[in-house]
């Protein structure tokens, strides 16, 4: 997969989302040859790419903290591990902007065609086996951990506490550089952070 650029929560909202990940459906069983999932942190893939160069080279001094908004409806099941149940993101002009920023310097200063392919989702789980992808989503929606309110999609984080909280996206605060270049996502690992 080479390497990626995640626009990021901050710690506070990570921890929020992190409690959302560890669902699973009442049936599942984990088996011992099964790569479903692993531990990652919550991210927007701005771009992938082989390669890319430094945070530095890449981001403008100017680019201010952009707000990620889930969209309405669109909590689905994908075919394959790294799509596997996946929210789509709504393009604001924020997003939009900082996206097509980083694209084109890509292309221009350093000559690299980044990958963009399903730009803007979030994936919030890494599922090997198709039907675990389908009765978790299904168990999701049922149990109204996720579900659509005043036409926001909202996710339930930490359904079990008193803190209980509704999310209907996050405030992206960091962009971090990651080595995605490992099969084993557990093995990913952030080169380079930077708060905005």
């Amino acid at each position: 997969m080479g390497y990626s650029l995640w626009l990021v929560p901050s710690e506070q909202q990570r921890k929020e989302l992190e409690s959302f990940m560890k669902n699973r459906s009442s049936l599942y069983e984990k088996k011992p040859d099964s790569r479903s999932y692993p531990n990652f942190k919550p991210h927007i893939t701005l771009v992938a790419a082989p390669s890319l160069p430094s945070l530095d080279s890449i981001l403008s001094p100017e680019i201010t903290k952009t707000p990620v908004l889930f969209k309405p409806g669109s909590l689905r099941a994908g075919g394959g591990y790294l799509g596997a149940i996946t929210l789509n993101i709504s393009k604001t002009p924020e997003l939009m902007q900082l996206h097509n920023a980083i694209v084109t310097r890509l292309r221009t200063v350093h000559k690299i065609e980044p990958n963009n392919r399903g730009f803007p989702h979030i994936s919030l789980f890494y599922v090997q086996e198709d039907d675990e992808r389908q009765r978790l989503v299904k168990e999701l929606e049922l149990s109204r951990k996720v579900m659509t309110k005043d036409n926001k999609l909202m996710l339930t984080c930490d359904p079990g506490s008193v803190t209980a909280k509704q999310m209907d996206g996050y405030m992206g605060a960091e962009i971090w550089l990651v080595d995605c270049t490992s099969r084993e996502v557990e093995r990913w690992n952030v080169k380079e952070k930077r708060k905005i």
